[in-house]
């Protein structure tokens, strides 16, 4: 009941078995997905009316991208360890608590909010991250105690390699000092001295992007039957590791800032050349393939910029060209890759559910992160124009993943 079919040693034209369940993990799996699409129209939505540019980071970031991560990661990790998840009423916990901070959050930012809103925001916020961590701490410790059911068999099986398990503990860790760092930016007390500024490096590239690789690490071969080489996803993994914690520490500044961004260009390369690796061995006949190869794409641009700007070459447009293509590049095309891959859109029936459909969904969440850069970097209506063609692509991605998700 909590995962869905599995992808491991899938072939490529097999369609996948799209998470249904309204109840138990593969149910709030879906709620999360569905907040995080939602979010992503918001986050779009806020650049255009241009509003508070933290709202705009807090609804991409933590909405979008760490909603989707949060509800994927309650059904993929336990596998890792071979097991299900320790209490499956968890992720609705988490659910309620993490939208309601996400809200107040951004509400204490675009709105006359009464004093304490953020705060208040933030400890929910927290609260969820916590019961995240609990939970899936709790199902490593039944799995090293040798309580329960073994559940190998789920959706990547429990064969998995030490460096992505590794890699998913890093994730987990970065993810915590993130949350720290959200608290103590609100005002609140953590005990401990964290970089309040380095809080959404944590969160990106620690946490979401650091996931990305390794949850691809196991996917991409299971979706598409091709094993990358093993040596070049071990390396993607050390380095996608290490960077964050000196990207976050030293945030912009600091020749240690320069080593964690050529760490984390060489983990995007990386993560590119794999990706490469698959389009060049399968035969690519997968709606959400075009999504994950132009998100790949996006991020090595994307990191580029950071790289000059480490270097101290470019100047506040790139800083804004960088963050765009992350937030508006790299991830909605790879997450919506994905989500076209777990929840079979094209297997819908309503109007759009096609490959033409996700085809055109793709083209506008691709083409309007690329005007939004070259008009950033170069000026001219390029990038008011990118985002009205993102926001219309965000859109579209809402509208087909929520309805293949709830069959309306």
């Amino acid at each position: 009941e909590h995962s869905c079919a599995g992808v491991r040693n899938r072939q490529p034209n097999d369609r996948p078995v799209m998470i249904g369940q309204s109840t138990g993990v593969g149910g709030w799996t879906r709620h999360f997905a569905a907040a995080s699409a939602t979010a992503l129209v918001g986050h779009v939505a806020a650049v255009a009316a241009g509003v508070d540019r933290r709202a705009a980071v807090l609804l991409g970031l933590l909405g979008f991208v760490c909603l989707m991560v949060f509800g994927m990661g309650y059904l993929l990790l336990p596998p890792y360890v071979g097991r299900t998840l320790a209490d499956d009423r968890l992720p609705g916990v988490h659910f309620a608590a993490a939208v309601a901070g996400l809200l107040l959050l951004v509400a204490d930012r675009v709105v006359d909010a009464p004093v304490g809103t953020g705060r208040a925001g933030a400890l929910l916020w927290a609260a969820g991250v916590l019961v995240f961590v609990l939970a899936l701490g709790g199902t490593v410790a039944r799995a090293v105690l040798g309580h329960g059911d073994s559940d190998a068999a789920g959706p990547l099986g429990a064969e998995s390699s030490t460096p992505v398990r590794l890699a998913i503990l890093a994730a987990v860790a970065y993810l915590a000092v993130g949350t720290l760092g959200l608290l103590a930016a609100a005002g609140l007390p953590v005990g401990v001295d964290v970089p309040t500024a380095g809080a959404s490096h944590f969160y990106a590239t620690g946490f979401a992007a650091l996931l990305v690789f390794a949850l691809g690490a196991r996917l991409l071969p299971g979706f598409f039957g091709v094993e990358p080489p093993r040596r070049l996803q071990t390396g993607v993994l050390v380095a996608a590791a290490l960077a964050p914690a000196l990207l976050g520490q030293w945030r912009w500044t600091g020749p240690w800032f320069r080593v964690g961004a050529a760490l984390e260009a060489a983990a995007v390369l990386g993560y590119a050349g794999v990706v490469g690796v698959v389009a060049h061995r399968s035969d690519r006949n997968r709606a959400g393939f075009p999504g994950i190869t132009l998100g790949a794409a996006a991020a090595v641009v994307g990191v580029a910029s950071g790289v000059l700007l480490a270097a101290g070459v470019g100047s506040g447009a790139h800083r804004s060209a960088h963050v765009g293509l992350l937030l508006g590049g790299f991830f909605p095309l790879t997450v919506a890759g994905y989500a076209v891959l777990f929840f079979p859109v094209t297997g819908g029936q309503f109007p759009g559910a096609t490959r033409r459909g996700v085809t055109v969904t793709t083209a506008l969440l691709a083409a309007g992160a690329g005007l939004q850069w070259v008009g950033t970097v170069w000026g001219g209506g390029g990038r008011q124009l990118g985002v009205a063609v993102s926001l219309c692509g965000a859109v579209a991605y809402w509208y087909l993943l929520v309805r293949r998700l709830y069959d309306v």
